[in-house]
């Protein structure tokens, strides 16, 4: 899988351990589609949908996912802070160094890193539900038009590179506008191949850029992100002083 799983992973343990076979259920098949220029505009028309050029300018966006991650990700410096379970962590996500404090006490040695390993993989699965459509053309990254039902397009994404897993797939299909309504997906970590999750209540950043913010999936299960608030730097968002401070000066990994 190109971005993180390991919040998604536990999600689908916890929904589908207790069915057994049920997960059959869901299975699906990675489509056959075709690469080349029509697979190209509608990538094209699906970035459009998204005001990608307007989330390349957004610096710094902070939002709260479910299980009480409070995530704020400076986009301009590459580095994120993430609020969970007790623990502050400010990480530079470049290194994956940074600093943790839990209960208000500085962690240090094999705490530190294992918190620090963790907030990073937290990162990477909450900011892919964020935005993924801003990543379709990552280095990696093979595009295919797909030919549904009634003769609607739909894009299929193959990581073939980088990432965690390469060989992860995901199927986007969308509306007559190219605004996405649901995402496929078929990832190494999860033996059901083809769970959907829908893309739907979309909301216009203060920068312009647009994401879809709640996301229904199988068994009633849904995803909401809140309190998303975007700038177009770190400083738009808390003007007083620097989130960030404690990364700041400080050496990599050290509290």
């Amino acid at each position: 899988m190109k971005m993180g799983k390991k919040t998604f992973t536990l999600v689908l343990v916890l929904v589908f351990g207790s069915l057994g076979c049920a997960g059959l259920l869901f299975q699906r098949s990675v489509p056959t589609g075709i690469q080349g220029l029509e697979a190209e505009q509608l990538t094209d028309r699906i970035e459009a949908s998204i005001n990608i050029h307007a989330w390349q300018e957004t610096g710094a966006i902070e939002w709260t996912f479910p299980r009480g991650h409070k995530h704020l990700w400076d986009r301009q410096r590459h580095w994120h802070r993430l609020q969970w379970d007790g623990c502050t962590a400010w990480i530079d996500l470049s290194t994956r160094q940074g600093r943790v404090e839990c209960d208000g006490k500085p962690l240090q040695g094999a705490d530190l890193r294992e918190r620090l390993d963790d907030a990073w993989s937290i990162w990477a699965n909450d900011s892919f539900w964020l935005n993924p459509l801003a990543k379709l053309r990552d280095e990696g990254t093979e595009r295919r038009l797909v030919t549904l039902d009634g003769n609607r397009e739909a894009l299929l994404i193959t990581y073939s590179s980088g990432g965690v897993t390469p060989g992860d797939s995901y199927l986007w299909t969308v509306d007559e506008a190219s605004q996405a309504t649901a995402c496929k997906m078929w990832v190494q970590i999860i033996p059901i191949g083809g769970l959907e999750f829908s893309w739907d209540d979309w909301q216009t950043l203060d920068t312009g850029a647009r994401v879809a913010t709640r996301h229904r999936g199988p068994l009633s299960y849904t995803i909401e992100l809140t309190d998303i608030r975007a700038g177009f730097s770190v400083h738009t968002l808390y003007p007083e002083s620097d989130p960030f401070a404690p990364l700041i000066g400080q050496p990599e990994g050290m509290p």
